[in-house]
């Protein structure tokens, strides 16, 4: 894992993301990592904030980012992502949940 990013407090928690790959030290198929904390001290990992899909637009990585909220308090990540089988191969992307966050 490496490269924190996208802080955020939501619901009494404080977030954060990173980049890691969870079948190794491999440079396609990064993931976004979460934690959330009580405290700022002790961290729990949680389930993946965004990961690759077999698609043909990001396949080959969700990369660096940030967080902000939409107009309703929501949280919504923004991030670059790669598909390497382009001339073109890189890009931006928002995504807001698709299921309720909920208390960790």
């Amino acid at each position: 894992m490496n490269e924190p990013h996208a802080p955020f407090y939501y619901n009494g928690k404080y977030h954060l993301t990173y980049q890691h790959n969870p079948t190794g030290p491999y440079w396609h198929q990064i993931h976004w990592g979460h934690w959330v904390s009580d405290d700022l001290v002790y961290w729990k990992d949680v389930p993946e904030a965004i990961f690759p899909e077999n698609d043909m637009i990001r396949p080959d990585g969700i990369w660096s980012g940030s967080a902000t909220f939409d107009k309703n308090g929501i949280p919504v990540l923004f991030y670059t992502f790669g598909n390497w089988s382009k001339t073109r191969n890189q890009g931006v992307a928002l995504t807001h949940p698709q299921i309720p966050l909920i208390q960790i």
